[in-house]
């Protein structure tokens, strides 16, 4: 039946997305979105992979790069932020099994030199568990909101977006926290070095954004400015054969305009850009919409064929297709 639905839509290319995978969430990611533990993540593979055959980084290039229709079934897994748990637990299974990655960075995070603002959020719920009405209290006056309640005040702390960040430092320092002391012991970015030993192992690294904003939140030119620093960092220290750009949280309002603009910049020279937004077409072909697998606690059968299904029914009202 999946099969059958691959065929029907012509979607032959899938491009899934994940962050990390861990049987032990740790306190920055567990309270923004459910992790696939180990065992998940091989299920994951091992369904996949029955009815898609990875394609090499090179050969998807290639393809997209020459307008090569995909006659078969093509997967290319992806993973965003550039954690830890790459190098300890994704990548060895990928590995083992011959399947080839790319690992998307912020630049300004890599070497643990600063922690991305929703994993600030995370920390400071995860202590708020345990602080009583009082310091709820003090966090809800700063967040300006009226409850003191711990469920308000934490959908509140998460709430916070790039451009109001810095309120999240404001509560570290009343409850506390110490974000470097955090990033000292517990390291949760990769390395340079441990980049380029990836990189050896026959992954590609591509660029995610400095400090992973919100791209419908801020201007074209600091839209710009995040593209190209992200890039122009992987290519000094890394100097990967292709270069790519996957847009943080979402391609959403990005507009034409934006991604002519930087496919056209010869310093930058971009192969491949990635939004998230499921199965949809484009107007640009080496612009690429990728699947992710962690909105829900689902299985890696129950997402796809919702994306397919989907994906059907929006071709037959001519929603298929993002507008920019």
């Amino acid at each position: 039946m999946f099969q059958k639905l691959i065929k029907i839509s012509n979607k032959k290319l899938l491009i899934p997305l994940y962050h990390a995978i861990s049987d032990d969430p740790p306190e920055h990611l567990k309270n923004l979105y459910p992790l696939r533990s180990i065992r998940q993540f091989k299920n994951d593979l091992a369904f996949i992979l029955k009815f898609f055959e990875p394609i090499s980084v090179k050969d998807l290039v290639y393809s997209i790069k020459n307008n090569q229709p995909f006659t078969e079934n093509r997967v290319l897994f992806t993973f965003d932020d550039g954690l830890r748990e790459v190098k300890d637990f994704i990548a060895p299974i990928l590995k083992e099994k011959g399947i080839p990655a790319i690992f998307f960075i912020n630049s300004a995070f890599v070497n643990n030199k600063d922690l991305f603002y929703r994993y600030k959020a995370s920390l400071i719920v995860e202590r708020l568990k345990n602080e009583d009405t009082r310091e709820l209290a003090r966090v809800a006056e700063i967040l300006n909101i009226n409850s003191p309640l711990f469920k308000p005040v934490k959908d509140a702390v998460l709430q916070v977006n790039y451009l109001h960040k810095d309120v999240l430092d404001e509560i570290a320092c009343l409850l506390n926290i110490d974000f470097n002391d955090f990033l000292q012991k517990n390291t949760p970015y990769l390395s340079t070095g441990e980049l380029s030993l990836l990189m050896k192992d026959g992954f590609y690294i591509g660029a995610h954004g400095v400090g992973h904003p919100e791209f419908f939140n801020i201007s074209f030119e600091e839209q710009y400015r995040q593209v190209k620093e992200s890039i122009t960092w992987v290519q000094e220290n890394l100097n990967p054969d292709f270069n790519f750009f996957a847009f943080p949280f979402t391609d959403f309002n990005v507009s034409k305009q934006f991604l002519e603009s930087i496919y056209a910049d010869q310093e930058m020279k971009l192969n491949l850009t990635f939004g998230c937004a499921g199965l949809k077409d484009e107007f640009l072909s080496s612009h690429i919409q990728r699947v992710p697998f962690e909105k829900t606690g689902c299985s890696a059968k129950t997402i796809l064929y919702q994306e397919y299904v989907r994906y059907l029914l929006k071709k037959l009202i001519r929603k298929n297709y993002i507008k920019r």
